[in-house]
């Protein structure tokens, strides 16, 4: 089971996150059943399609766009996904892009064009060699590069090096299968607190169980240790001895909402809230399971 967090006050969905961190299971499982708009944009105007652009998911961007992923999509300051494949130097991105009607000559708010964002000689003759044929001019820019047409026996020559945008397109028959990771997502409009991992008192099994410092909890939900106590009857308080949670206890969470610091409240203890459906109820999170 892989967990995952999506903060909704971003205004990201599940479709953003998996084509940020590449899981390609997912990405395809949101388009498929139509879970998530392919072009659906956070906060900031960016798509999933900008999301993986910019860390050059091949896989993930190629169903984007099969799905109907709009390569000319706009986030704030007029970025699209081109300008971020650019940026960042994902040369086959860009071809993939270009191949699908990407506009090489747009510019962002700013004035940068795909051209100037260029970090690369390679990148650069890519676009400039473009320009050219698109505009039918025989230099752009000191692009002196000429057409190149196939000669009668294609089957002989040699296998052309890029991208093949009709390579692995997913297909509607292709049969789940059943031994691969279920997908657990968290979505929660905050973002989620820090998440530890450790074997809780009475566990005699050595299970590692996903904890949550009371603290953070109190701080989130403003309560007291005692009106949290009276309050939530039903959520067990775990006190862990300090020097067992300083060694042992392994944060899970990437770039969590709260300051990972460590407690010095002169206390010899730390209370811990295991992580289950009555704490995620508290604190307003969400489970989404995606098989």
């Amino acid at each position: 089971m892989k967990r995952l967090v999506v903060n909704k006050a971003l205004g990201e969905t599940i479709l953003h996150r998996a084509a940020r961190l590449g899981y390609v299971e997912v990405v395809l499982y949101c388009l498929e059943t139509n879970y998530c708009d392919v072009n659906s944009r956070d906060n900031a105007g960016y798509t999933p399609l900008h999301e993986c652009c910019s860390r050059g998911n091949l896989e993930i961007a190629n169903a984007l766009v099969q799905f109907g992923g709009d390569v000319s999509a706009s986030a704030v300051g007029g970025i699209r996904p081109l300008h971020d494949a650019v940026e960042h130097d994902q040369l086959e991105i860009v071809r993939l892009l270009l191949s699908h009607g990407a506009d090489p000559f747009i510019a962002t708010y700013s004035g940068l064009t795909p051209i100037k964002l260029s970090k690369s000689a390679l990148m650069e003759e890519l676009l400039k060699d473009y320009m050219s044929d698109v505009t039918g001019e025989t230099s752009f820019n000191g692009c002196t590069r000429k057409w190149q047409f196939l000669g009668s026996a294609v089957c002989l020559d040699l296998e052309e090096v890029g991208y093949d945008i009709w390579e692995g397109l997913p297909l509607e028959s292709e049969s789940e299968d059943k031994d691969k990771d279920d997908f657990l997502f968290e979505v929660s409009d905050t973002p989620h607190l820090p998440t530890f991992r450790l074997q809780l008192p009475g566990n005699d099994n050595k299970v590692l169980s996903n904890c949550l410092r009371l603290n953070d909890v109190l701080r989130r939900i403003g309560l007291t240790k005692d009106e949290f106590v009276q309050f939530y009857r039903n959520i067990k308080i775990f006190s862990i001895p300090r020097h067992e949670f300083d060694g042992s206890a392994t944060c899970r969470q990437f770039m969590a909402g709260t300051k990972l610091v460590s407690e010095d409240n002169g206390k010899a203890t730390i209370d811990v809230l295991s992580l289950n459906n009555d704490i995620r109820e508290v604190l307003g999170i969400e489970l989404v399971t995606l098989r």
